[in-house]
């Protein structure tokens, strides 16, 4: 058994205000006996209810009596009977917790409620932790089928016989330079493989070109040197491919003089 989620679920607070069945103050008390901790909970709820009780304590008028047995001397109340309301007068003191009962069961509900909106605030942090990691295994989860799925779109890609590779050499610019492009004459996709390029200065951006039989060269986009294949603008038609180093975003036509690599298409 778990006291603590028992001295915590209020019933020990019901059971000091009287406000359980007897079946279930009899298993209170039963569980009092097994477990040290709640009965030394118990104890000290009832102390502090008692506590209460007297400190708020409030001492019948002293005419209260007088009335009292002049209605009962009217009605022609026997001496016992008188005996009996004295009594009764003199022990009311005591009787107090009948006074204070409206206040201590608006103290037990107070700690009550008090417990279980803490339980609750705990409830709701533990539930948008665990949105919190659902939500990023899930993003974790959409990256690696968009990965699957590039990889599976690069091997199509790959291993489709419309596709053909074009080796690009370095220039004179830059002998030591290499690139591969994965050209598919059906689709027109167009992937480019770096091999070795030198990183481009901040405000310079490297920039593909294909060699279009009948318009000329064309853009196939801007890149950064980075590992992998790199998915480029589709060519429709390409007799040669080229990378220059342009200004960052691109140029309308390619700087010829800062030509790293060039490839021709197979025949």
């Amino acid at each position: 058994m778990n006291t603590r989620e028992y001295i915590e679920s209020g019933i020990l607070e019901l059971y000091s205000a009287g406000l359980l069945s007897t079946e279930e103050m009899r298993d209170v008390e039963l569980k009092a006996c097994q477990y040290a901790e709640i009965k030394s909970e118990l104890e000290l709820i009832q102390n502090s209810l008692e506590k209460y009780a007297t400190k708020h304590a409030v001492t019948p008028p002293s005419e209260l009596k007088k009335r009292i047995l002049k209605e009962i001397e009217k009605g022609g109340a026997s001496t016992e009977v008188k005996t009996k309301v004295i009594a009764v007068q003199r022990r009311s003191p005591a009787m107090t917790w009948l006074a204070a009962a409206s206040v201590v069961l608006l103290i037990t509900v107070g700690i009550i409620a008090m417990r279980y909106s803490a339980q609750s605030m705990q409830y709701q942090k533990q539930v948008a932790q665990l949105m919190q990691k659902q939500q990023t295994m899930q993003s974790k989860l959409d990256s690696v089928k968009n990965s699957l799925a590039q990889n599976s779109q690069q091997m199509d890609l790959l291993t489709d016989t419309m596709t053909v590779k074009v080796e690009m050499k370095g220039t004179k610019l830059s002998p030591e330079s290499m690139a591969m492009i994965y050209w598919n004459k059906r689709t027109q996709e167009v992937y480019l493989d770096i091999k070795n390029l030198p990183q481009a200065p901040a405000d310079k951006q490297y920039q593909l070109w294909f060699i279009d039989p009948v318009k000329g060269p064309e853009s196939a986009g801007v890149f950064d040197v980075a590992t992998g294949l790199l998915k480029m603008i589709n060519a429709p038609a390409a007799a040669a491919f080229a990378v220059t180093l342009e200004p960052r975003g691109g140029s309308a036509t390619p700087t010829l003089t800062q030509m790293y690599v060039i490839g021709n298409v197979p025949s």
